[in-house]
């Protein structure tokens, strides 16, 4: 399924809870502007600190000079006020953004499972001799979960990476595009990491689920046919067999685990290695007098920004495919 389709999908599900998407999306763009700006301010008041010390002309940040501002037009009072008014503006915008994302997902996925459960009442009875109750009831919570989460946390983490990493690049350019370029050597690498381990992961994801099916219709059968099982004294059979069905879930559970625990490091060494082009490039810079220090200070909170939607962009290509999924088992049970 190409990504075109993918959308369409994820759409034809968020299209009833679009106002709401809408307030929390609006709500996350106010979030990254006061995170990508609000350095800039920490970054003049960290000149003017440095010139009222040195007796020198204070540095503007190349992005203040760029729309007409220069550093001598604040004092240090008026720049660190800039600079907590943004941070209280982020933290006041977090609620509203969190709270029209997440409940929305959950009133999806509430709807998910009326119509699933409205759906599977319609069916005829050959379409319960055909099928395993372990494959509706995996349908019915853990697939209806993944879900959920991709139009939640999924939509949310998406469209964080898309804003902050966007303005937050433009913040660095417009201080100093040289240092922005030293930075980004890393990234391409954890783009090709983060696809790879993405493919990994999925795989590995698929046979989990597939897996929980088996294992709760083996349950089922057990429980149904205790009495057959006890009149033959197949006790220990029943039991041993189930163990082997429970340690080949918990291998698969495993090899899951060791992916996703591949990760956050991987992502985490990418980014300290962007951190110590900065300090090493920056620092020089700094030493020859071609950056300002708040400009470097900025610098690192900024390249500190971009390792959390780094992550986070990682963890929403874990979930792409589930829709395909949805939509696949879907279409199978109507012909069925």
């Amino acid at each position: 399924m190409s990504i075109g389709r993918d959308v369409r999908k994820v759409w034809e599900l968020v299209r009833p809870e679009r106002w709401p998407y809408a307030l929390g999306l609006g709500a996350l763009f106010l979030v990254n502007v006061a995170d990508a700006f609000s350095p800039v301010f920490m970054a003049v008041a960290i000149d003017l600190t440095d010139a009222s010390l040195s007796g020198k002309e204070p540095a503007t940040p190349r992005v203040l000079e760029l729309v007409g501002l220069s550093a001598s037009s604040f004092t240090i009072v008026t720049a660190l006020a800039c600079y907590l008014g943004l941070l209280v503006m982020a933290n006041v915008s977090r609620y509203p953004m969190l709270m029209n994302t997440a409940v929305p997902s959950h009133r999806i996925g509430q709807s998910m499972r009326n119509k699933l459960a409205g759906h599977l009442l319609k069916l005829s009875q050959p379409f319960y001799d055909r099928s395993k109750s372990g494959d509706l009831m995996s349908l019915a919570t853990s697939d209806v979960q993944a879900v959920r989460m991709m139009v939640g946390p999924g939509i949310l983490v998406g469209a964080d990476v898309a804003m902050i990493v966007s303005l937050t690049l433009l913040v660095m350019f417009g201080l100093s595009w040289q240092l922005t370029l030293v930075a980004l050597i890393p990234l391409p690498l954890i783009a090709i990491v983060t696809n790879v381990l993405s493919h990994m992961e999925y795989d590995r994801f698929e046979a989990v689920q597939e897996d929980i099916a088996d294992v709760t219709e083996r349950a089922r059968e057990s429980y149904a046919g205790a009495r057959i099982i006890q009149g033959y004294a197949r006790e220990a059979f029943d039991r041993e067999r189930f163990e082997g069905f429970s340690l080949r879930h918990y291998g698969k559970n495993m090899a899951l685990t060791r992916v996703r625990a591949l990760f956050d490091p991987t992502l985490d060494l990418f980014m300290g290695a962007s951190t110590v082009l900065v300090f090493t490039f920056g620092g020089l810079m700094v030493a020859r007098g071609e950056l300002g220090l708040g400009t470097f200070v900025a610098f690192l909170f900024l390249v500190g920004y971009l390792s959390g939607p780094m992550i986070g962009f990682g963890w929403a290509l874990k979930r792409r495919g589930l829709v395909k999924r949805r939509s696949e088992e879907r279409r199978v049970g109507k012909e069925c």
